[in-house]
């Protein structure tokens, strides 16, 4: 197992400059705390790894705030994820816990993708939304091997009406 964990967000800062990925994941039992990471493509990528806890990040300016590929038994709490293009992205993800976090981007602050039912199911709550709504809803799309793409939803069950102090 190994600990990524900063004494500050606000003055430890990983900035990709524009166009280098922030932190990437590519093995099992990783945790990544207490950063901020800016101008990167990717803040956080996690590729084909598991149990992994992302927590207490500020990821702010990016082109993807936290994208997962092929990852498995994933914690996502208490990142304010703004200001990127997209926030959150799932990608054949499947037992990801989403919570306590902030999303306010631009183009989609939350959308996954599978070639699997259980890729359309993690679980999203209490998260603050840029746009809140009742119930927020996390766009996607199953493609099962073969198909076409058939549109599904994951949704937010309880959303915050106002963002946590990370």
């Amino acid at each position: 197992a190994l600990t990524f964990q900063s004494a500050n967000p606000q003055t430890t800062i990983i900035n990709g400059e524009g166009y280098y990925d922030g932190i990437t994941i590519t093995h099992d039992n990783v945790s990544l705390q207490g950063f901020n990471i800016t101008s990167s493509h990717f803040a956080v990528y996690i590729l084909n790894a598991s149990t992994i806890a992302i927590t207490g990040n500020i990821l702010m300016g990016n082109f993807h705030g936290i994208t997962l590929r092929n990852a498995h038994t994933v914690i996502l709490t208490h990142n304010s994820v703004y200001e990127n293009q997209y926030g959150i992205r799932l990608y054949d993800s499947t037992t990801v816990t989403i919570t306590h976090n902030i999303l306010h981007n631009y183009k989609l602050d939350a959308y996954f993708l599978g070639s699997t039912p259980d890729s359309c199911y993690n679980t999203w709550t209490r998260n603050y939304w840029g746009k809140p709504s009742l119930i927020h809803l996390i766009q996607g799309k199953l493609i099962p091997p073969g198909q076409a793409g058939s549109p599904r939803w994951n949704l937010d069950w309880h959303p915050l009406r106002e963002p946590e102090l990370i």
